[in-house]
């Protein structure tokens, strides 16, 4: 019998991968916690990516992906399955990204920080200085520019989700994403606007 509990795990975790997002939602709801865990690692790694584009420091995005699962857990009840959990996870992460950015004030610190980190060396065009210099100018743009951006390519949503996850029309995404990129290429150049 020890066989058969110990073989049942894996394939419960096998059955539970395949679920779709709402049906896990729904799974939780009837309590079952390893749909939770699914979930989690599913989505944790793009969360946690676009928690550090937004803050800049690995313990802030940490801390503010691990609150917005949390939160996910808590309000489990009030999701509705309508196909959109990833632009409903997304959406947490960025208030909670917001809260810390809000709560904290130390935005401008953080970004004069990632400005001596990650200082712009022309001359040093490795894939690693390339990488820094990209950080640096994504640190230096709007916020809401910035958003739309690790959205976008970061978290690989698309446009329509990111206008879902921010609840803004379209056509204020697009132009958010354009403008920014605008800029960004800007920034990584060094140009000045």
């Amino acid at each position: 019998m020890g066989e058969s509990i110990s073989t049942a795990l894996p394939v419960q975790s096998d059955l539970l991968d395949r679920l779709s997002d709402d049906e896990l939602m729904l799974k939780l709801r009837q309590g079952c916690p390893e749909a939770f865990d699914c979930l989690v690692r599913r989505h944790q790694q793009a969360a946690l990516q676009t928690a550090l584009r937004l803050l800049g420091d690995a313990s802030e995005a940490e801390d503010a992906v691990q609150s917005a699962f949390l939160g996910v857990y808590r309000n489990r009840e009030r999701y509705q399955c309508q196909g959109f959990f990833r632009a409903y996870l997304f959406r947490a992460v960025l208030n909670e990204a917001r809260l810390k950015l809000r709560r904290s004030r130390r935005q401008q610190a953080a970004l004069h920080r990632l400005e001596d980190a990650y200082a712009v060396h022309p001359a040093g065009s490795t894939p690693a200085a390339d990488d820094r210099r990209l950080h640096h100018a994504l640190a230096r743009l709007p916020l809401r520019q910035r958003t739309v951006i690790v959205l976008r390519f970061s978290a690989d949503l698309s446009l329509d989700d990111i206008a879902r996850t921010l609840r803004l029309p379209l056509g204020t995404i697009k132009s958010r994403l354009f403008g920014g990129l605008r800029r960004l290429r800007q920034e990584y150049q060094g140009e000045d606007e």
